[in-house]
Order: C-alpha cells, then sequence, then structure tokens
C-alpha cells in the first residue's frame, strides 16, 4: 500500500478475497475493496497515524462482492522510509473463516452432545434414587444395596463429567 492506502502490489489469495481481477484491485483504496466491521461497527484503517512497526486487526468481518462472511486477521507493517518520497506499507490478511465455523461447530457439537447424555442420565439417577429410598427399599439384602449405592456415585460422576465437559 502507498501512504494513502492505495494498492500497489496484490497476490493471487488477495484476488480470490476480494473476488476481483488483478487489474481492478492494483492503484484502488484500500477501504473501497474492503468494507471492516467488528461487531456491526465500521473498523477505519488510518495509515498516516500509524508508528513505525506492526498493527494488528483481530476478527475483522468483511462481506464479499458475493455475501461471503470472512472473518480476518490483519497485520499492517510500515516500512522503514526510504529514498522514496512515499511510505509504504505491508498489509498481510489472514482468512480465519473456516477455522471459526470449526471452532463453532465443535461447541454446538460438545452442547449437543453433553444435553444428549444428561437426558438418560437424569433418568438413570432417579430410578436409582427410588430405588434406593423408595417403599422398597427395606426388601433388598446388603449386596443389592451396596450396588445400588455404587451406581448412584458412579451416575454422579458422569454427571460432574459431562458439566465440566461443556465448562471446557
Amino acid at each position: 500500500l502507498d501512504n494513502s492506502g492505495g494498492i500497489l502490489i496484490s497476490n493471487k489469495p488477495a484476488k480470490e478475497l476480494l473476488e476481483l481481477d488483478i487489474n481492478l484491485i492494483h492503484n484502488k483504496k484500500l477501504e473501497e475493496l474492503l468494507d471492516l466491521h467488528v461487531a456491526g461497527v465500521k473498523t477505519n484503517l488510518k495509515l498516516d497515524s500509524l508508528a513505525d512497526g506492526k498493527y494488528t486487526l483481530d476478527n475483522q468481518t468483511y462481506l464479499s462482492p458475493t455475501n461471503q462472511k470472512h472473518i480476518l486477521d490483519i497485520t499492517i507493517t510500515k516500512l522503514p522510509k526510504s529514498d522514496l518520497a512515499i511510505t509504504r506499507y505491508i498489509l498481510n490478511l489472514t482468512d480465519k473463516t473456516k477455522s471459526v465455523e470449526l471452532d463453532e461447530m465443535k461447541l454446538d457439537f460438545v452442547s449437543m452432545a453433553a444435553h444428549e447424555l444428561r437426558t438418560p442420565l437424569t433418568a438413570i439417577q432417579g430410578y436409582l434414587e427410588l430405588m434406593m429410598f423408595g417403599d422398597n427399599s427395606k426388601d433388598y439384602n446388603d449386596n443389592t444395596k451396596r450396588y445400588i449405592d455404587q451406581a448412584r456415585v458412579s451416575s454422579k460422576e458422569l454427571s460432574e463429567l459431562i458439566t465440566k465437559l461443556l465448562n471446557v
């Protein structure tokens, strides 16, 4: 990028992300092509206010011309001044859309699996409580009571394990 945000050079992945021909990318202003938002708020790339070094923008939302939503991490590096009169910047876009989607799918799966495990476990725990403390509990011998109690302890441990899984 030049000091006004004009694109000087780009690569094939940039063309694919922006869904434009390389010839339509060069000499355009970055903000004309890359409308960025975080939580619905437009991101303003003020290149002239950047200090030397790197500047990062995480979790930027970009909607492509074909309405593909992308989650981008952007690193802007201000190059040291040379004999040229203009300041130049290197812009590195990392498209982490698939990674974010995969994380969301994992979270949904764990949540759904934990719910599906809890439903029958709650029924098992309820019946074990009835067996242990219900009207018929006095009819059981000591071995049967010990087995029921061990099943209650194990079901409680499994319930705690499911809770920990959800917390993770």
